[in-house]
This record gives structure tokens, C-alpha cells and sequence, in this order.
């Protein structure tokens, strides 16, 4: 079945393990945020809106990392399998 889409990056759509959110409160993981923002500096993948400043302003999503390891405790998955 997989993992629950809200704890999937919406660009990999891959479990994240190192979320950040970006200043309009969407959360990415953050190596596929970084990629994304080489291809398309100071905009949105999500919404293709520019952000102010063409800055994310990218910040570690504390919250989400502790419901992706709790998931992860519960469906007994490790980091490798991730």
C-alpha cells in the first residue's frame, strides 16, 4: 500500500525523511525541494508562484519528521527501506 500520501514529498512522492517547509507552509523533502529550486530559482514546485524575494525560505518541519518516524515505528519500517 504504501505510506500516507501527507507524509510523501509531492515532488518524488516518496516517503520523506529530512521535511522542510518553504514559506508558503508547503513541506518537501529537502533534497528534492534543493533539485527543484536549481531548475526553477525563487519559485514554488507546488504552485509555480514566485516566492517573495525568490527566497523559500526553507525551514526543517520538526512536526512532520515526528509523524514520519512514528509511522515508521508502527509499520516497522527502517530508514534504508524508506
Amino acid at each position: 500500500d504504501g505510506p500516507p500520501q501527507a507524509l510523501c514529498c509531492p515532488i518524488s512522492q516518496e516517503l520523506m525523511q529530512d521535511p522542510v517547509v518553504d514559506c508558503f507552509g508547503h513541506t518537501y523533502e529537502r533534497r528534492s525541494i534543493n533539485m527543484a529550486l536549481l531548475y526553477a530559482p525563487g519559485v514554488s514546485p507546488k504552485t509555480n508562484a514566485p516566492y517573495p524575494d525568490g527566497d523559500a525560505k526553507l525551514q526543517a518541519n520538526y512536526a512532520m519528521r515526528d509523524m514520519i518516524e512514528e509511522y515508521m515505528e508502527e509499520e516497522g519500517v527502517s530508514p534504508e527501506e524508506a
